[in-house]
């Protein structure tokens, strides 16, 4: 221990937060099941958060995350196309010249 920091190798990182993901994909589902629809909001911020913090440190999840993510944004009423990242050459780029 350093400082009041634990040091944590990539690997062990990757597996907990994989973990961390896991457990809140299961509370979500578990929310979901009693249509605790609060609940469900609260762990659909979680996994984005977690997602996101995945990918800003290059760790790669597996497809069957990917599935869960692309199953709840659809029962959210998400398409795949609204929570894609928007395209900054698209239609509306250069629209205020």
């Amino acid at each position: 221990m350093t400082g009041g920091w634990v040091l944590m190798d990539a690997s062990q990182f990757a597996a907990d937060l994989r973990g961390r993901i896991k457990a809140a994909r299961e509370a979500y589902d578990e929310a979901e099941r009693e249509e605790d629809f609060y609940a469900m909001d609260v762990r659909s911020g979680e996994l984005k958060s977690l997602r996101r913090l995945a990918s800003e440190n290059g760790v790669d999840l597996s497809d069957n995350d990917q599935d869960h993510a692309q199953s709840v944004n659809r029962e959210n009423g998400v398409s795949a196309a609204d929570s894609a990242p928007a395209d900054p050459d698209g239609p509306t780029a250069g629209a205020a010249e």
